[in-house]
């Protein structure tokens, strides 16, 4: 298999949160999107361990203009 081909799933959890999981060969990486009730902000936040078994958080914010 190719070391970079990825899978993602969403699941939504609630009328704005979706759950993400990607994987890709010795990576798993879990985390949420959500869309504020206005419509103007989403918020991804990611969490897990990088192929090398370390530990990582990411979160970013996007708002409208």
């Amino acid at each position: 298999p190719n070391p970079r081909q990825a899978t993602a799933s969403f699941r939504q959890i609630s009328p704005n949160v979706w759950e993400r999981i990607a994987k890709r060969p010795g990576d798993i990486r879990n985390g949420y999107w959500a869309v504020s009730r206005d419509g103007k902000s989403l918020i991804i936040t990611r969490y897990g361990k990088d192929s090398d078994g370390k530990d990582y958080y990411f979160n970013r914010v996007l708002d409208r203009q």
